[in-house]
């Protein structure tokens, strides 16, 4: 599993970089990225591009494994824009450098829906409206998510590496 893990995130972390993105921390079978560009803009556009790099990063994994005899990695990805606190949290001996706040908890709320509606990527309205796009250019889904107050408008997307032509059939 571990082996199987370290050659998943060889294969994704490079477009999550790409895109100028940074990995705050691995989750287990997870990540955690932010992407702090000068400006809500070019950090939602930044986000959209690695979801699309990581969505073609994965299709050509999992054709790696298809030729070794293995079954198919799936993924989810939770897209949020917001607000953070970026800290040091921890005890004196070992305070990494972290973030948190409530667009941190949307956005890995939003990944969490990703399995029960079985798609790669959900996108927030706020992160679309962020990046230029019209949201009510999309078909968004209205969910109600754990922790969060208000119901929340976010884009499923079946396949992350098929979000630009998504996008393009939007404008």
């Amino acid at each position: 599993m571990v082996f199987l893990l370290n050659r998943f995130f060889d294969a994704i972390v490079p477009a999550i970089t790409g895109a100028g993105g940074t990995i705050d921390k691995y989750l287990g079978d997870g990540l955690l990225a932010v992407f702090k560009a000068p400006g809500p803009h070019p950090s939602a556009q930044a986000a959209l591009e690695a979801a699309t790099a990581i969505g073609t990063a994965l299709e050509r994994f999992n054709a790696q494994l298809a030729s070794e005899g293995e079954g198919p990695v799936r993924i989810g990805i939770g897209l949020h824009l917001g607000e953070l606190v970026l800290g040091e949290i921890g005890s004196a001996a070992h305070a990494p450098t972290t973030i948190i706040g409530d667009s941190v908890n949307t956005a890995s709320r939003l990944e969490a829906q990703t399995k029960p509606l079985q798609v790669e990527l959900l996108v927030s309205a706020q992160l679309l409206a962020a990046a230029g796009y019209a949201p009510e250019r999309f078909a968004l889904q209205q969910m109600r998510l754990r922790g969060v107050s208000d119901s929340l408008a976010a884009l499923p997307v079946q396949q992350a590496a098929a979000l630009p032509r998504i996008l393009a059939a939007a404008r």
